[in-house]
């Protein structure tokens, strides 16, 4: 196979999902796993949905709904930290001169959505992302 003559940085979270994602069998370019991609860390509520974090831990789901983004999951993280673990992620993106694959989770997807539509912030939380979907986001010239 004939890798195109212009450069597409394809960038992939480290989870097998999304790796396996970024990796299909016509994909010409290499792919770079980024750790920093990986989805929001829910920490000790990693695998229970928001449903039942509310059902068993509801003082805290109280918390979570009055202040979102900066409401850390125990032992894991806030949309305040995932954001600033994605700075290294939008630095690379913009730095490129062709295009650029994200392969990501909801959650990042949310932040990097935000960003690139100049979107404040604090609202990434309620774009919602399709799932099996490409966005595309074409830079103002």
């Amino acid at each position: 196979r004939t890798v195109p003559s212009f450069p597409c940085l394809v960038m992939s979270s480290t989870l097998p999902r999304a790796v396996e994602t970024a990796t299909w069998k016509e994909n010409l370019f290499p792919v770079k796993d980024v750790s920093n991609l990986n989805p929001l860390d829910m920490g000790d509520f990693s695998g229970m949905t928001l449903a039942a974090i509310e059902e068993k831990f509801p003082e805290w789901f109280r918390q979570l709904k009055e202040e979102p983004f900066y409401t850390r999951f125990p032992g894991g993280e806030s949309y305040s930290d995932l954001i600033d673990r994605l700075y290294s992620v939008v630095i690379d993106t913009e730095q490129q001169l062709g295009p650029a694959l994200v392969v990501s989770h909801v959650s990042v997807l949310q932040v990097l959505v935000s960003y690139f539509r100049n979107t404040p912030i604090r609202q990434c939380m309620d774009i919602q992302i399709p799932m099996h979907t490409v966005l595309k986001f074409t830079p103002l010239r």
